[in-house]
Order: structure tokens, then C-alpha cells, then sequence
């Protein structure tokens, strides 16, 4: 199942997901760069206690008019299985 989102040409659209990478577990991307560019991803912690979690923000530019699909992908780094994955069909106008 996938979101829609839309967005205008050069607006910056956020995904935040919860995330814990002290776990080794955390957030990647797969999506078109002809129709977006990763601007900013950063980590919020939830708390200062060591092997908090928190929230990983990830800020996309809108780059042309169409329609394209972003895949985002919670696994660790150095393993082929993912553990959460969410799709968000992206509308540019």
C-alpha cells in the first residue's frame, strides 16, 4: 500500500519515519533523480538516553511536473532483508 503526495515544482516535502540507528537499523532511499533531489536527512532523538529513539526527517525538492515514486527502505546497512518498507506516490504540478 503507498501515500500520495503532492507536491509543486521546487517545493520541499519532508518524510518522517521513527527509526532507531542504534540498532544498526535505518532509513534509505530509492527514487527518480530526474523528478527529486534528498535535500536534508537528519535524526531527532527522542530522548538523551543512550539507544534512544527517535525520528529520521528526510527533505525532498520537487524537481519537474509528473508523477514518480518514492521508496523508502528500514534495514541494516550490511543485511539484504528489509524490516519496514513504505511507498509514496509522488504527483509534481
Amino acid at each position: 500500500m503507498s501515500e500520495e503526495i503532492s507536491a509543486r515544482k521546487g517545493e520541499i516535502m519532508t518524510v518522517a519515519l521513527e527509526s532507531n540507528p542504534t540498532t544498526g537499523f535505518s532509513w534509505t532511499t530509492e527514487f527518480d533523480s530526474n523528478f527529486l533531489s534528498l535535500v536534508k536527512k537528519e535524526f531527532i532523538r527522542f530522548s538523551n538516553s543512550v539507544g534512544a529513539g527517535g525520528t529520521e526527517k528526510f527533505e525532498f525538492r520537487a524537481l519537474k511536473n509528473g508523477a514518480t515514486v518514492l521508496r523508502m527502505i528500514y534495514k541494516r546497512e550490511f543485511e539484504n532483508t528489509n524490516i519496514k518498507e513504505k511507498t509514496y506516490r509522488i504527483n509534481i504540478v
